[in-house]
């Protein structure tokens, strides 16, 4: 993960003013403008959002996986109890309670698919706006190489 310095709160007014350092001229109505989706403003937001987000999404793919396993313990414990002695309406009430559990854990196991396709998708996402990261980083690096060695017009 991109480990994050202050120069990252001057990389809006660096890209913004970038242009007037290195001597090229700004319009006043692209100064104007609202900044793009992927200005420096918006990168770290999205980046926290991304991973609050896969947090969110692991987080309850871990208690469908507890539940599950639970589900489990369940379902052995009706098996068992089955194959014990018992009258014919205890039978149809393990029965009963068989069918329940599973029927339960097919649900669950759908829940936990649906989860991890998030949590694939999650991760995309938050890889990509990490790759954004950086690459404002890599261009701050480079603007502040450009302003210690400034050119010499003479």
């Amino acid at each position: 993960m991109t480990r994050w310095t202050p120069r990252l709160a001057t990389a809006a007014a660096l890209i913004m003013f970038g242009p007037l350092l290195s001597g090229t001229s700004v319009s006043a109505g692209q100064a104007t403008q609202p900044p793009q989706p992927s200005s420096a403003e918006d990168v770290l937001p999205a980046l926290l959002q991304e991973v609050q987000l896969l947090r969110e999404v692991q987080s309850e793919l871990g208690s469908v996986t507890a539940v599950r396993v639970d589900l489990a313990r369940r379902l052995a414990n009706l098996e068992e109890a089955r194959r014990g002695n018992g009258g014919p309406e205890r039978q149809r009430e393990i029965d009963g309670a068989l069918e329940g559990v599973k029927q339960r854990i097919e649900t669950e196991g759908a829940r936990a698919q649906r989860l991890r396709a998030e949590e694939t998708d999650a991760l995309q996402r938050l890889q990509s706006a990490e790759s954004r990261a950086r690459e404002l980083n890599d261009r701050l690096d480079q603007i502040e190489r450009q302003l210690s060695n400034p050119r010499r017009s003479r």
